[in-house]
């Protein structure tokens, strides 16, 4: 895996947490959040990729003796945004997974139940799609897409 997002959004409270990881984090504990594979997918290739990288991080904090090297040149991430509906509806993403976007790049559409267009989502910076949902119905809401740009100075 060698995108790595920085993600400085989540809350420092321990009360405030909602996610395992952040639970963790808030209390000194480390942890991290994989996502692999795209829409659940459950494959043999997908799952030994997640196997892979967990035994790569309890490597490096010497939580296990053998594991594989860090990535070499990992793709570090910084400013993101998790895009989201406005309207219930029909999704039609316009963009793929791992494609790079401008800012203002029409993302997604969504649509009432007989076609007409409630929202066109657009990039508010220019990144990387990191995932866009592929189903298309969605609430008012829900996230659309994850868009994110590499980090100006490496992980800090």
């Amino acid at each position: 895996m060698d995108h790595i997002l920085i993600d400085n959004s989540r809350p420092t409270n321990p009360g405030g947490a909602v996610y395992l990881s952040n639970t963790a984090i808030t209390r000194g504990k480390p942890a991290i959040t994989v996502e692999s594979g795209g829409w659940s997918q459950t494959d043999e290739a997908s799952i030994a990729r997640v196997e892979r990288g967990v035994a790569g991080v309890l490597r490096e904090l010497k939580m296990r003796a053998d594991g594989p090297d860090p990535v070499a040149h990992p793709i570090w991430l910084g400013r993101n945004e998790v895009l989201r509906s406005g309207f219930t509806g029909l999704l039609y993403p316009m963009v793929e997974p791992g494609q790079t976007v401008a800012e203002g790049t029409l993302i997604a559409r969504v649509t009432d139940f007989h076609g007409t267009v409630l929202e066109e989502i657009r990039s508010p910076f220019a990144g990387e799609i990191l995932y866009v949902v592929a189903t298309p119905p969605i609430s008012k809401g829900e996230p659309v897409g994850f868009v994110a740009e590499r980090a100006k100075d490496g992980w800090q």
